[in-house]
């Protein structure tokens, strides 16, 4: 079985993914760390292909080698924009995709900035509140593209207010997983 664990960014796929990975006894890819493993940065990445269907049609590549090299494996995907080159994915039965979904606020707490060099920034707490306002409409904007794009091809798993225990609970049961 494969699952394939879609969503915006800061949603917690990688969190997740390695949870259930780990309850479930198969492998973890992180797709953003692979592919920061073979061209530096996301950044690096971005230059390299500039075009976003261009950037998700090479996800789906990767994605695909994946899949061929691992019997079990959970995938956290980067936020992914055009859908086109993953119709192969939603129509295996032997591939689960799904949307992992959070309310803006819990979002903004996890929220998470790095410099061009994938470095982890350090946003004091005052800052990030004084915008909250414009961070919370970003946040809100992505997540409203980008879970109705997802919307008409997979289930979405709600993460508000559940623990990640509860939450990798729920896929299980969900997926019949254990």
């Amino acid at each position: 079985m494969k699952i394939l664990i879609f969503g915006m960014g800061n949603i917690g796929k990688s969190t997740v993914g390695e949870l259930l990975a780990r309850k479930i006894g198969y492998d973890f890819i992180d797709m953003d760390t692979k592919i920061k493993e073979k061209y530096g940065t996301m950044l690096g990445f971005q230059d390299e292909y500039n075009d976003q269907y261009e950037r998700d049609e090479l996800r789906a590549e990767m994605i695909s080698s994946w899949i061929k090299e691992n019997e079990n494996v959970v995938i956290a995907l980067s936020p992914i924009a055009y859908l086109d080159a993953y119709e192969d994915f939603f129509e295996d039965s032997d591939i689960i995709c799904f949307d992992l979904t959070d309310r803006a606020e819990n979002i903004f707490k996890r929220l998470e900035f790095t410099d061009d060099n994938d470095n982890l920034l350090h946003i004091p707490q005052s800052y990030l509140n004084k915008h909250k306002a414009y961070y919370m409409r970003e946040i809100q904007a992505d997540f409203d593209y980008f879970h109705t794009l997802y919307a008409s091809k997979m289930d979405s798993i709600s993460m508000d207010g559940k623990s990640l225990d509860g939450i990798v609970e729920d896929i299980c049961k969900k997926y019949k997983l254990v």
